[in-house]
């Protein structure tokens, strides 16, 4: 089994230049030499010199790079200025490197430089100076590994890398590809700033020039199958690019569609109990409070329903009064075109959407709250007033049909109105600054009474289907698929989340797996991300929960052919937060007080187990800290209404400590039993 690695996957050592052919035998400046140069060198003529063939092929075998160097230079100084002695050493060089690797490379030099205009060579050495320039300014760049430098270098090297090809120079124009490859892989750059497909061209292009003239090196070897895992993660040339493959490399993408498609027609069916089917959802459980809402002030205000583009208006038509204008006649004389309950029980309420053949009905279940009600532990009034009223809305519709003889049944669980759409981020109270809450609709498969995430690439029973929703969702269309798999498998410590979403990329990224639905959970090839999960712990009003979403620590996890690939999350749980400091005192913000998992990934909008952290500040590096001061929590909703934000409710309060440790002070915090996670403590920062 594979445990995924939350950096870049694949490290390619950047040695990947060797040693500069900076000039020719015959140049009066010097040439530059490594201690391996030199040794392969004189290793290489005692063995001349006494006719051991199979001591020279050993010493190719071994010192490769080091014979590659010595061969591009022998060859350019027998074109400045022939002399027996370059012809001997030529004649060794080519004996042994053919014995060794089977190619004509040293043929190959020998006849390029041989045969290069005048013109040409001189407008090589600048470019060659043009390389020598730009391979400093990458190394420059190795401890800092700026972005930026990496995107301009990669723009100028491949440029160059194009000029060496017009005057036939593969050796350099494969250096030129290998450093453009590896200025875009994430080896350098950071997962979210590389860009692989560009690197995977690159490095294409790097083989390519290499196979052009017959140089199987280092570089070669440890490039092939980097491209090889790129191309199977969906990072190479698209089927319909026009562009090369790389001999024996795998298809370009894993999948592939096999005729035959399926046309289903679906029908509206309600779902009117909320857990009459397990889904991927924040929302549907009995803690009212924590859902999409629909407010409106007194008689007579009216707003759109949340998420309906163009969909219909809210009216709230009487003080116990409300109902959807589906005809968008702006409901004259308080005539309801559908009515919604305010009666402070759950009930279904459905209405039609869009027009034409994307005509359908869209469902959610409604209630109103309670005069005495809990918000976050907080004893709160949430039933209507005269001047306002929010109604708590959780969905219910859904379309079925079936996929070759399978019932399936799609469920609108992100309340936009269209059954099987894209998943989309919204911004939810008790969640921290520039995080978002991903939303997604389910997929019902048969009989299972445990949804799936709605995906475009999807398996029923033993075949593979990609899913093209049509007219809002009143029909799809299946294209059964080829598709090459590997498994992923949930390790979660601590808590076990009830779902756990993963995004594919590429080609899926409009694919989703749940993995706490199985074990061991089959996936195409390819490259995924955390997309987001929920924990509970209690039942009923008394559940405690949580919105798990990737975090700045979160990897992503490579699943290749047959292989099988560990999903870590869980205990032990950090803390991440923010904190000012200054020469008297350090400020913990409230507000951006967030549980970490061990995969670093983030547990937003915890739900009756806000958590309560002590606070304690230190010297850097010391071994003691402050005495340890609780954050407080609100206990009272006078807070709330003093404010007009009900996020104070979801956070531990701001807390001021005093700082005896200086411009050096570190911070920790630490709760040793949170009711929902147990103990949780962050690193020193």
């Amino acid at each position: 089994m594979r445990t995924a690695l939350l950096t870049a996957s694949v490290l390619l050592v950047p040695t990947f230049l060797g040693p500069a052919a900076a000039g020719a035998e015959a140049s009066p400046a010097p040439v530059c030499q490594t201690p391996e140069d030199k040794e392969f060198r004189t290793k290489f003529q005692q063995a001349m010199k006494i006719g051991a063939k199979d001591e020279l092929k050993k010493l190719v075998d071994r010192q490769t790079d080091q014979a590659v160097t010595w061969i591009i230079q022998t060859a350019e100084s027998i074109a400045n200025a022939p002399n027996d002695t370059l012809f001997e050493r030529m004649t060794a060089l080519r004996i042994a490197w053919k014995a060794s690797k089977g190619t004509a490379f040293c043929d190959k030099m020998e006849r390029y430089f041989s045969l290069l205009d005048p013109t040409i060579r001189r407008e090589r050495i600048r470019m060659r100076g043009d390389f020598d320039k730009q391979v400093g300014e990458y190394w420059a760049n190795a401890e800092k590994k700026d972005g930026s430098t990496y995107f301009k270098l990669s723009g100028e090297i491949g440029a160059l890398a194009d000029a060496f090809v017009e005057i036939g120079d593969h050796y350099y124009a494969s250096q030129c590809w290998n450093l453009v490859g590896h200025c875009n892989d994430e080896t350098l750059r950071s997962s979210k700033d590389a860009d692989l497909k560009k690197a995977c061209r690159a490095f294409r292009m790097c083989l390519e020039e290499r196979d052009k003239i017959g140089l199987r090196d280092t570089i070669y070897v440890t490039t092939k199958p980097r491209v090889d895992q790129l191309i199977a993660l969906g990072y190479g040339p698209s089927s319909n690019s026009g562009e090369p493959g790389v001999p024996g490399a795998p298809d370009a993408g894993p999948a592939g569609e096999l005729g035959n498609s399926v046309a289903v027609e679906l029908s509206f069916d309600l779902v009117d109990e909320i857990g009459a089917i397990l889904r991927p959802s924040f929302f549907l459980d009995d803690l009212y409070p924590t859902w999409n809402s629909i407010s409106l002030a007194d008689k007579g205000s009216k707003v759109l329903i949340p998420r309906l583009e163009e969909g219909p208006s809210v009216h709230r038509v009487g003080a116990a009064k409300v109902s959807v204008d589906v005809d968008k006649d702006g409901d004259a004389e308080g005539k309801a075109d559908v009515e919604i309950p305010v009666r402070g029980r759950l009930e279904p309420v459905v209405f039609d959407v869009g027009d034409g053949d994307a005509k359908r009905k869209m469902a959610f279940l409604a209630v109103t709250g309670n005069e005495r009600d809990s918000y976050q532990k907080i004893e709160m009034n949430l039933a209507p007033f005269d001047t306002q009223i929010t109604i708590y809305i959780t969905p219910a519709g859904s379309m079925v049909g079936e996929i070759d003889g399978t019932p399936i049944r799609i469920l609108d669980d992100d309340l936009n109105g269209v059954y099987g759409s894209v998943p989309s981020l919204w911004g939810h109270v008790g969640m921290t600054k520039d995080h978002y809450q991903p939303e997604i609709d389910s997929l019902v498969i048969g009989k299972s009474k445990r949804a799936v995430p709605f995906s475009e690439h999807i398996q029923i029973g033993d075949k593979w289907y990609r899913l093209e929703v049509e007219n809002g969702g009143t029909s799809l269309v299946a294209h059964p698929m080829r598709i090459t798999t590997g498994t992923m498998v949930l390790s979660a410590k601590g808590l076990k989340p009830d779902f756990l979403l993963v995004r594919g990329e590429n080609q899926y990224e409009n694919t989703f797996f749940d993995l706490a639905a199985d074990k061991k959970v089959e996936v195409p090839v390819g490259r995924y991300k955390l997309y987001f999960g929920v924990v509970h712990k209690g039942k009923k009003k008394q559940m405690m929960k949580a919105l798990i979403i990737p975090g700045e620590g979160s990897g992503h996890y490579d699943v290749l052919a047959g292989e099988e690939i560990d999903v870590e999350i869980g205990a032990p749980y950090g803390f991440d937060f923010e904190a000012s400091v200054d020469d008297s005192s350090v400020l913990v913000v409230g507000k951006s007080v967030v549980v970490v998992g061990r995969g670093g990934e983030r547990y937003e909008r915890v739900w009756n187990a806000v958590p309560r952290p002590d606070v304690t500040v230190r010297k850097a590096g010391s071994k003691r800290g402050s005495k340890p001061e609780t954050m407080d929590l609100v206990m009272d909703q006078q807070a709330i209404y003093d404010t007009g934000d009900w996020a104070v409710a979801w956070f531990p309060r701001d807390i001021e400590v005093v700082n005896k440790a200086g411009d050096d002070a570190e911070v920790q915090l630490v709760e040793k039993k949170n009711k929902l996670f147990g103990k949780i403590e962050s690193v020193w920062k």
